[in-house]
C-alpha cells in the first residue's frame, strides 16, 4: 500500500531510510509497497529501499524550484527490467528524467545525479516492469536553486580534458535582472583560453596538468549584484578503454571508449535475462589483470581492457555449494556435507580469512602437495548436469602456477571424464569463472583435481559457488580468449559432451568489444580431433576464438 507524510517537502530535501514506515518518511514523501534491505548504500541512515514488485514507487512532492535529484542505486540479480526516474509539475502528467530499460543500473551501488526542470514540483522513482530481480535505492536528495543571485557551471569539479582538444565550460546566472555579464579568469596562460559571454573555451594548446577556471557574474539591476563560481579540471592524455566480449551480458563505461589518466571510470554491467554479474576485472597494458571490488576505477596512464564475467542464475533443479553450511579447518582428508550431499575434501579446508573468501563468508582452499588434492562429490546428481560453473583464484602467489581439472563420472566414480580444458588461476587478485557445458543425463558425480602429476608445493586454489544445472539439452557457442601469441598446440578448447564443432571463428580485440568475426582455417590456424580444437596460430591478432556447435545425432 502507499504510505505518505503530509504536506510538501521544502528544498533541499533528502532521506536515507527507513523507507517502509510512514512515521519515518519526511514531509511530502510517499512510498508505495517499499520494503528495505539490511544494508545501506550511502553510509547514512538505515538500509536501502527495496523495489521488488512492478509499480513499487517513491514519490516526492516539494515546494521551491528544483535543480537536480541525486541518489544511490543498485540492481540485485535483475534483468529485463524497466526502472524510471520521473518528474511532474502537477502530479498528473509525468515526464521521464532517466529510464533504465534493462541496462544502466549497476550491480554494485553507485551514486547518480539527474537535472530536473525548474517547473517540476514532484519527482518519482518507479519500478515500471519487473521481470527478474530487485532494485535498491538509497540516499535520495533533491537540491533547489538558491533564491539569491547566483551563478552555476555545467562541469563537475575535476573533469578531464584530453590534450590537443577543445573543451567548453558554460555559466548560467539566476535570480537577477537581465541581461547578465560574465568575467572569466583561469590558471591557464591567456594564450590557452578564450571567453565569450557565458562560455569559457579551453584551447587545444593547453598544457598537461591540473588547472582551474572561474567566473564572476553581474546583473543589470540597481544596485548591481555579483556572484562567482569556479571549477577545477585536468588536462591529460586520454587512453583507450576496451571492453572484452562478455557472453551472457553487456558492459559499458562512463566515460565510454577513452578516459584521461586520473579520471574515475564507472563500469555498468547489464546481464542477459537469466544471468547475473559474477566478477569485474581490469587489465592495463603491460600489467597483470586485477579484480575490481567496485564497479569503478581510476584510469591509469595506459590503455585498459575491462572484462565483465556473467554467470547463470541457477534454474530450478540446480545443485549448488557455497560452503557457508560447513566447517573444516584442516587439510586432512574428511567427508563434509555441502548443499545437502556428501563430499570428500582431500588436502582442502574451508577458510574464512579475507584472502580465502571469494563470496559470502567461506570458501574452500585446496593445497597441492605430496597427497593429491581433490574435491569430490560422493553422491549422484540424478537430474544429470547441463552446465558446471564455479568461481576460483589463487590463494598464495606461486612461482609456477598449477593446472587443475573439473571432471564428471557416470559410474559412481569408477571412471572420470574431463570437463572442458584444464584451468589455472592467472593472478592473485582476479576471480575467474569456470563455466563449461557438460550436458549428460544422470546419474552423475563431479570432482575437481590437479590436472598434472607434478607437485607445486606452494600452490593453493580457492573455489566457491559451485553450481551444477540440471541436464536440459543444448547449450550456447563457446567464446575463449587464447591470448595474443599462444605457442602452437599449447591452447585447447573442448566442446561439451553431446556436440560436434561446426565452425571456428576468430576476432581481434577492439575498443568497445571485438572486431568482426571471421572463419579460421583448419590445418592452418587450428587442428580438430573429435571435439577438441587445438590452436596453432592466431592470424592477425584475432585472439578471440568462437566455436560454433552442432548437436550430435
Amino acid at each position: 500500500m502507499a504510505v505518505s507524510a503530509a504536506g510538501q517537502a521544502m528544498l533541499p530535501t533528502s532521506h536515507s531510510g527507513p523507507w517502509s514506515n510512514n512515521a519515518y518518511l519526511p514531509a511530502g514523501w510517499t512510498g508505495t509497497e517499499l520494503t528495505e534491505y539490511a544494508v545501506n548504500y550511502d553510509g547514512a541512515g538505515s538500509g536501502a529501499a527495496k523495489f521488488d514488485s512492478t509499480n513499487d514507487a517513491l514519490e516526492i512532492e516539494f515546494a521551491g524550484t528544483p535543480e537536480a535529484v541525486s541518489y544511490w542505486f543498485q540492481q540485485n540479480a535483475a534483468s529485463g527490467y524497466v526502472f524510471k526516474v520521473e518528474e511532474s509539475a502537477d502530479g498528473t502528467d509525468w515526464t521521464d528524467v532517466a529510464t533504465y530499460d534493462g541496462v544502466g543500473i549497476p550491480s554494485v551501488a553507485q551514486p547518480r545525479t539527474n537535472a530536473i526542470s525548474a517547473a517540476s514540483r514532484r519527482v518519482r522513482f518507479r519500478y515500471e516492469t519487473k521481470t527478474i530481480g530487485n532494485v535498491g535505492l538509497d540516499g535520495v536528495a533533491i537540491a533547489g536553486w538558491p533564491t539569491n543571485f547566483c551563478v552555476s557551471l555545467d562541469r563537475r569539479d575535476g573533469f578531464g580534458v584530453e590534450t590537443g582538444t577543445v573543451a567548453a565550460i558554460v555559466a548560467t546566472a539566476r535570480n537577477g535582472a537581465e541581461p547578465y555579464h560574465y568575467a572569466w579568469g583561469s590558471t591557464l596562460g591567456a594564450e590557452h583560453w578564450t571567453a565569450d559571454g557565458a562560455a569559457f573555451t579551453i584551447l587545444g594548446s593547453a598544457p598537461v596538468g591540473a588547472q582551474a577556471a572561474w567566473v564572476v557574474a553581474t546583473d543589470s539591476g540597481e544596485p548591481v549584484q555579483s556572484a562567482s563560481n569556479s571549477v577545477g579540471f585536468v588536462v591529460a592524455m586520454k587512453y583507450d578503454v576496451a571492453l572484452a566480449p562478455s557472453p551472457h551480458g553487456t558492459a559499458t563505461t562512463e566515460p565510454a571508449a577513452r578516459a584521461a589518466a586520473g579520471e574515475t571510470v564507472l563500469v555498468l554491467a547489464a546481464p542477459d535475462e537469466g544471468y547475473r554479474l559474477a566478477a569485474l576485472a581490469l587489465q592495463a597494458a603491460g600489467s597483470d589483470a586485477c579484480r575490481l571490488a567496485e564497479s569503478a576505477f581510476v584510469m591509469p596512464a595506459a590503455n585498459v581492457e575491462v572484462r565483465a564475467t556473467f554467470e547463470e542464475i541457477p534454474p530450478e533443479g540446480s545443485y549448488g555449494v557455497d560452503f557457508e553450511d560447513a566447517t573444516k579447518s584442516t587439510y586432512e582428508t574428511a567427508n563434509v556435507s555441502l548443499g545437502g550431499k556428501s563430499w570428500e575434501l582431500a588436502q582442502a579446508l574451508i577458510g574464512t580469512d579475507a584472502g580465502n573468501v571469494l563470496a559470502g563468508f567461506k570458501s574452500v582452499r585446496l593445497r597441492d602437495g605430496t597427497n593429491a588434492p581433490s574435491l569430490t562429490l560422493l553422491e549422484d546428481l540424478t537430474n544429470g548436469v547441463g552446465r558446471l560453473s564455479f568461481k576460483y583464484r589463487t590463494y598464495l602467489p606461486t612461482v609456477s602456477m598449477a593446472d587443475w581439472e573439473a571432471q564428471y563420472s557416470r559410474d559412481g566414480g569408477a571412471h572420470w571424464v574431463r570437463i572442458g580444458r584444464p584451468f589455472a588461476p592467472s593472478a592473485l587478485d582476479v576471480v575467474q569463472i569456470f563455466s563449461r557445458g557438460v550436458h549428460v543425463t544422470g546419474p552423475v558425480r563431479l570432482r575437481i583435481v590437479r590436472g598434472s602429476t607434478n607437485v607445486v608445493a606452494s600452490s593453493r586454489l580457492v573455489i566457491d559457488d559451485i553450481v551444477a544445472t540440471p541436464y536440459g539439452g543444448l547449450g550456447e557457442p563457446i567464446i575463449e580468449d587464447v591470448g595474443s601469441g599462444p605457442e602452437p598446440g599449447a591452447y585447447e578448447i573442448e566442446a561439451p559432451g553431446g556436440y560436434a564443432v561446426a565452425e571456428v571463428l576468430g576476432a581481434s580485440p577492439a575498443v568497445g568489444g571485438t572486431g568482426a568475426w571471421s572463419n579460421l582455417t583448419e590445418g592452418v590456424h587450428y587442428g580438430l580431433s573429435n571435439a577438441t580444437v587445438t590452436i596453432r596460430a592466431v592470424p592477425n591478432a584475432r585472439q578471440w576464438i568462437r566455436l560454433g556447435l552442432s548437436p550430435l545425432p
